[in-house]
């Protein structure tokens, strides 16, 4: 993966991101849900799509957390290379330049004997729910709050 240049990216999400209002004073899911709906008519309208039922969200850091590093061992906002390889699972490979030669991390701690899981090659358990009931959100009082 070779990242651009800071600025100099014209990626279609980049030019979209640049369509929505950056200082509208918006704290509730539908105030974004109308700020993204409004932010491009021609060629046509963004599409946006609710996650009232929340069963979307899965507690990823909760489920990864054991299985990675905690902290980076190297800064992440100076990388222009980053290489991931089947052939070594728990090392990254990552340079500073665009030219040179890869720096190495490691960022899996080593396997512990663990039962072999029922799973085919490629596939993997999803993890549970992030949260069991409905985050209750009054938008009156947060809009209020917000202000």
């Amino acid at each position: 993966m070779t990242f651009p240049e800071h600025g100099h990216s014209y990626m279609g999400c980049d030019s979209n991101m640049a369509l929505i209002n950056q200082k509208a004073i918006v704290g509730t899911p539908s105030g974004w849900n109308y700020e993204v709906l409004t932010a491009c008519v021609k060629p046509q309208p963004f599409k946006v799509v609710s996650c009232e039922s929340q069963c979307v969200f899965l507690a990823w850091t909760k489920f990864l957390t054991p299985l990675h590093a905690t902290q980076c061992p190297f800064a992440t906002v100076p990388i222009k290379h980053l290489v991931i390889s089947q052939d070594h699972p728990r090392l990254i490979q990552y340079r500073l330049k665009y030219n040179g030669t890869n720096d190495t991390a490691v960022v899996v701690p080593p396997k512990k004997k663990r039962p072999a899981p029922d799973l085919q090659p490629g596939e993997f358990r999803l993890p549970p729910r992030s949260y069991e009931e409905l985050i209750p959100i009054n938008e009156a009082n947060y809009k209020e709050e917000c202000l």
